[in-house]
């Protein structure tokens, strides 16, 4: 395997604090690499904390970004160690009924909310199951059409690695496969 390379399946022995890191430093390294700063992301630290539905926010002062990774401004990605059928999509965005007043605000905004599920690795049909529920979720939401929604799964994580070396480095790292001489800057 190259230097620079990793399989899918590694990244199942990531633990949930190690997941939740990963997704902020590719956000980060993300956005540096399309010239601002990555002080624009920021995430809780801590697995456990009340977050509202956000594990990793990135709110980049600009009219528009789209990067292919992150393709609004404001961007709030949660990430989840476990599978994320499509009911599980559905009770992540929807609490007794009621749309999640996080992303409502998303939508309100015309803003991104990204589910990231490690445990998943989506066939076409299964990944349009997942942004089926999703948009599902929003039926009532008058702003339904503002919000962009992604559902990222192992694949699309090691899509995303492959763009930022230094990211991969830190994340060979992580799961013990560092490169004897190399460390990340």
């Amino acid at each position: 395997m190259a230097i620079f390379d990793i399989e899918k399946d590694d990244l199942l022995r990531l633990s949930e604090t190690q997941l939740e890191n990963f997704i902020a430093r590719l956000a980060e390294a993300e956005v540096a690499a399309h010239g601002h700063s990555p002080a624009w992301v920021s995430w809780s630290g801590s697995i456990n904390a009340p977050d509202e539905g956000i594990d990793i926010r990135v709110q980049v002062p600009v009219d528009k970004l789209n990067t292919g990774f992150l393709e609004r401004a404001d961007t709030i990605l949660q990430a989840k160690k476990h599978s994320m059928p499509k009911g599980d999509v559905t009770n992540e965005m929807v609490t007794r009924g009621v749309l999640s007043s996080t992303i409502r605000a998303q939508g309100a905004k015309g803003g991104s909310y990204i589910i990231v599920s490690l445990a998943d690795d989506c066939s076409p049909p299964m990944k349009n199951a997942r942004m089926l529920a999703m948009r599902n979720a929003l039926k009532d939401d008058p702003n339904k059409s503002n919000i962009h929604l992604d559902f990222y799964d192992r694949s699309k994580l090691v899509q995303w690695v492959r763009q930022h070396p230094s990211v991969m480095l830190w994340l060979k790292g992580q799961l013990g496969q560092g490169n004897s001489g190399w460390q990340a800057y």
